[in-house]
């Protein structure tokens, strides 16, 4: 997990709950690492392409770097879903989780939405009540926000959030959770899971841990979240001072404002306000008031040569 004195939870001024430095870090430190995350599971498209629990690709031509030798597939014999470079990776994922997944799968016709695979998950892990004030009340999940958006017809994320939930808590049989829970932790898998990625940061899946997952963002980050296999690991890119509040950037950071503003409020619902994105607005209006000023100029000067 974290690296021992050097992070700290926080509650912020209007962002909820964060991570700030306990001293003075250096840049290119590493600030937490997350083994095995709670929730980590390749996406559909990349289902045949990565181990399901080693996520080394098993279209690389390069060796293994445990076996050394050119990975081979290897799909699960009963659900046909998961595919594994090695029988010790196939016998990891099955006493991790797969034992429990993989008798819904296969009485399953097609291969369920990657986020309703990551819901079944949460769903069958035998602790979930027990976790569930530890795991997900501190993160948000944004139900209300999602309500009024269908409510007011600008997208259709509630009725999906709706199906996938039902969907998941049938397949799996655990109902009797209620459906509000399931609507609960898939809304906050949705608002704070990463990206899993190779080397090259070509995306390969989700990861999700509440521990990481209370960095916020920011336009001008301090940090990033790096993923490798089975471990996710922050990393601090410039010196951060003792106090000092540590950021990531959710999206594109070298995107246009308005684009990088538009998509953290459709997926993360708030309205980015960092020294990047208040520069660039500031800036945008001095333009915009500086040509409205040139054209009445221009219609002036038209106007008095009459």
């Amino acid at each position: 997990m974290s690296r021992p004195n050097l992070i700290i939870e926080i509650q912020t001024n209007g962002r909820g709950k964060g991570l700030a430095a306990a001293q003075d870090i250096p840049p290119n430190n590493t600030l937490m690492q997350v083994h095995n995350p709670y929730i980590l599971l390749p996406d559909t498209a990349s289902l045949s392409k990565i181990c399901s629990w080693c996520f080394f690709p098993l279209f690389s031509a390069f060796p293994h770097p445990q076996t050394q030798s050119v990975a081979t597939l290897q799909k699960c014999s009963a659900c046909k879903i998961p595919r594994y470079c090695s029988s010790k990776c196939q016998r990891a994922d099955w006493k991790a989780i797969h034992s429990k997944e993989c008798k819904y799968l296969k009485k399953l016709p097609d291969v369920p939405p990657t986020p309703v695979r990551a819901l079944m998950r949460a769903l069958l892990d035998c602790q979930l009540d027990k976790k569930w004030n530890s795991l997900w009340t501190n993160l948000e999940g944004h139900e209300k926000e999602r309500i009024t958006r269908s409510q007011l017809g600008q997208e259709d994320c509630w009725q999906d959030v709706m199906l996938q939930a039902k969907a998941a808590m049938a397949f799996t049989g655990t109902e009797d959770f209620g459906l509000e829970m399931g609507i609960a932790i898939l809304c906050r898998i949705s608002c704070n899971a990463f990206r899993a990625t190779l080397p090259d940061a070509t995306p390969i899946g989700i990861c999700f841990d509440p521990k990481i997952s209370l960095v916020n963002h920011s336009c001008v980050p301090n940090a990033h979240v790096v993923s490798e296999g089975r471990t996710m690991s922050l990393h601090s890119l410039k010196k951060i001072t003792t106090g000092e509040e540590l950021f990531i950037s959710y999206v594109d950071a070298e995107q246009p404002c308005i684009l990088r503003r538009d998509q953290l409020w459709k997926t993360y619902f708030f309205w980015c306000e960092c020294p990047s994105c208040k520069n660039e607005l500031e800036n945008e209006s001095l333009t915009r008031q500086n040509k409205i000023s040139m054209s009445s100029t221009s219609i002036c000067l038209q106007i008095s040569s009459i």
